[in-house]
C-alpha cells in the first residue's frame, strides 16, 4: 500500500515537473503573442485583398495564452475569406466586374489557402462549396448566413468608407 502511494506521488510531481519551463518558452507547435503576430503578418503579406479593405495591423491579444503554430495564418486567411464574402454581398448587382472577380475568388482561390484546406473540417469545406453553386445561380442567402454567423471587424481604406 506505502509502494502505491509513494508511486502516486512520484508519478504527481513528475507530471508537475514536466509542466514547468522557462518564463516565455514555448511548446513545440505553439506560439506567443509574438509568434502568432509574425506569422499572422507574413500571411497577409501574401493576400490580395478587395479595393477599398485593409488587412488590421495585429492579431487579437491572446491574453498570454499560447496559439497552435498556423494560427496566424489561419487568423489571416479567415479574414481574408470573409472580405471577399462581403465584396461578393456588396458589389452583386451594383459592380458585376468587383462581383465576379470576387465569386472568383472564392470558387477557385480561397479554397486552396491553406485555412481551408487543412484547418477547416470537411463539413465547412462542404458548406463553402454550396454557398459558392448558391452563389453562381445569383442566390445570396449561403454567403449572407456566413456573415451573419460570423462576424468580424472588417478594416476599410478611407476612400471606400
Amino acid at each position: 500500500m506505502i509502494r502505491i502511494t509513494v508511486s502516486v506521488y512520484l508519478i504527481a510531481a513528475a507530471l508537475i515537473l514536466a509542466g514547468c519551463g522557462a518564463m516565455g518558452q514555448t511548446e513545440p507547435g505553439l506560439l506567443d503573442q509574438g509568434g502568432y503576430q509574425q506569422e499572422f503578418l507574413e500571411a497577409k503579406a501574401q493576400l490580395e485583398l478587395p479595393p477599398g479593405f485593409k488587412f488590421p495591423g495585429e492579431v487579437p491579444d491572446t491574453g498570454g495564452a499560447w496559439v497552435e503554430e498556423g494560427g496566424g495564418v489561419a487568423h489571416a486567411q479567415s479574414y481574408w475569406e470573409h472580405v471577399w464574402t462581403t465584396e461578393w454581398l456588396e458589389q452583386r448587382g451594383k459592380d458585376e466586374a468587383r462581383a465576379e472577380k470576387a465569386l472568383h475568388m472564392l470558387k477557385y482561390v480561397i479554397p486552396e489557402g491553406e485555412f481551408m484546406r487543412e484547418k477547416l473540417d470537411q463539413a465547412g469545406r462542404d458548406l463553402h462549396a454550396e454557398n459558392v453553386r448558391k452563389a453562381e445561380l445569383g442566390d445570396p442567402s449561403g454567403f449572407q448566413h456566413f456573415v451573419t454567423v460570423n462576424p468580424m471587424s472588417l478594416y476599410r481604406t478611407a476612400d471606400e468608407q
